[in-house]
């Protein structure tokens, strides 16, 4: 008996439509949300704040500068990328049906997106850094119980106030917050990216016909996709029942032991330094060949870590599995013109299952069966992404998995079990999005970037890994809920990544 009954996605549920809002005259157009927009779109879960996410990025000044100027800065770019691209600007609705909808609403004038582009941008003149503002601002979500707007965007600056002049080499930080309703990772590197870039432009006397924006609305996923919906087959039918039944193993993967308390979001973070990723990188491809990547070795290192952290008995090992779902990013499955561009959320999905856990779980001491294990996890990793990423259909197929699976998790009330299987998500190159400097007109420097980190918010019991890479460093993360696991657990599991990773240097 099939899993999924209805396997196909429609298409024409998801396009825009027009609607009649009482509450302005201003054209306005809606859709349902589809996809992950969907389960991070669970009403209840999102008003808390469940899988807000930020980009902190640390940057330096290179010309005098005010926190008040770089608001103003700010405004005039946020209002040509809300033109160029309205999706930045939308709401979320909830009604009776299943899905959000998300909704767009011209403004009626250019005082109107003014003051819309005014209220997307606070700065602040504080001691404090990104990290403690995100603290911050993940209690306020908390208590507010209301979802929130699509993003907002932080400045952050140790000055008396918003007129002190900071400046050349003073330190700035940047957070934008966002709701994961309209966006996803990708996206929103690309939107922070295109803002940075734009503050080295004059945009302050740029006039827009507002109404007219409402054209570059981003086309509906199902419509902008390389293939036919139409032509979908038994092997796209088979592999949603493949995928969707390996989510319904996966509440008996192996995990690690967790609390059951909620709490507020934190993060433990480890930098691998530009030479430890070229020994790694080296060693992975010396040791495997070119086709094998340091974020094949991560997911071996997770599992590796796994095993390490909660032991299993030799009776469980041989009946136990580690199921491990995983982002992708869907554009690749889109057409040329909406690929390189694609705002709001377009996720794709993968799984890595890993069987016969004893091949894996070595005496951890031992440098050369740590080695073969982790040659062997990542042969299992290697071969489930090439399986899974060759599918023409995977974002479709994505679609309608996180469309079954969220319509269960909005009629159940779950609740946490103690324990979490490690995810690791890799969102590759912060350098493919984010400018290193940001140049005036005349080319002279205005801004240096230094860092950037992503963070997902999570007040459940639970943690996920992230893995980013910027100008030669790599970032790992935990993001983790403080009321089911402490700061000591999680820089004890990043360690052990680390050191896994480390084995196969050379």
């Amino acid at each position: 008996m099939p899993i999924v009954n209805a396997k196909t996605v429609n298409p024409a549920k998801y396009r825009w439509q027009q609607v009649k809002d009482a509450t302005s005259t201003a054209p306005s157009l809606q859709r349902r949300g589809n996809g992950t927009e969907n389960w991070v779109g669970l009403r209840k879960e999102n008003a808390r704040g469940q899988y807000d996410f930020h980009i902190l990025v640390k940057a330096r000044t290179h010309q005098p500068l005010t926190l008040a100027l770089l608001k103003k800065q700010l405004v005039h770019s946020l209002l040509r990328q809300r033109f160029e691209h309205p999706d930045i600007a939308c709401e979320a609705f909830w009604d009776d049906k299943f899905g959000p909808l998300i909704r767009y609403t011209t403004p009626s004038d250019d005082l109107e997106a003014n003051i819309w582009a005014q209220a997307s941008v606070q700065i602040h003149a504080t001691p404090q850094n990104g990290f403690e503002l995100r603290r911050e601002i993940a209690a306020r979500r908390e208590a507010q119980n209301k979802s929130s707007k699509s993003f907002t965007v932080h400045a952050l600056a140790d000055v008396t106030n918003h007129d002190t002049v900071m400046n050349e080499g003073s330190d700035l930080e940047f957070l934008v917050h966002f709701n994961h309703i309209y966006w996803d990772g990708i996206s929103a590197r690309l939107f922070f990216g295109d803002l940075l870039r734009s503050l080295g432009q004059n945009l302050e006397a740029a006039r827009y016909d507002w109404g007219q924006e409402i054209k570059n609305l981003s086309v509906p996923l199902l419509d902008a996709l390389k293939i036919d919906i139409k032509t979908l087959s038994k092997d796209y039918d088979d592999s949603l029942e493949k995928f969707v039944a390996s989510m319904f193993r996966f509440d008996s993967s192996h995990s690690v032991q967790i609390g059951i308390d909620p709490g507020l979001p934190d993060l433990a973070v480890l930098k691998l330094t530009p030479n430890e990723c070229q020994k790694i990188i080296h060693g992975v491809k010396r040791r495997l060949g070119t086709g094998y990547t340091i974020t094949h070795l991560a997911q071996a290192a997770t599992l590796l870590t796994l095993l390490k952290t909660n032991p299993l008995s030799q009776e469980a090992l041989l009946k136990k599995s580690v199921i491990m779902p995983l982002p992708v990013n869907g554009r690749r499955y889109l057409r040329e013109e909406f690929a390189h561009c694609q705002y709001g959320s377009c996720q794709a999905c993968a799984v890595v299952e890993f069987d016969n856990l004893e091949q894996f779980a070595v005496d951890f001491e031992d440098k050369v069966a740590v080695a073969d294990a982790l040659i062997r996890a990542m042969e299992v990793t290697k071969k489930s992404y090439d399986y899974w990423l060759s599918k023409p259909f995977l974002l479709p197929l994505g679609l309608a998995k996180d469309n079954f699976l969220s319509s269960l998790l909005e009629s159940s009330e779950s609740q946490p079990d103690g324990k979490t299987v490690p995810i690791i998500a890799s969102d590759g190159l912060n350098d493919q999005y984010i400018p290193k400097t940001v140049s005036s007109q005349d080319e002279s420097l205005v801004l240096s970037v230094e860092d950037i980190i992503c963070l997902t918010d999570s007040y459940t019991p639970g943690f996920g890994l992230r893995m980013e890479a910027w100008n030669g460093a790599t970032t790992i993360s935990l993001g983790y809920c403080d009321g089911s696991y402490t700061s000591e657990e999680a820089h004890t599991f990043l360690q052990n990544i680390k050191g896994f990773m480390m084995a196969l240097a050379g």
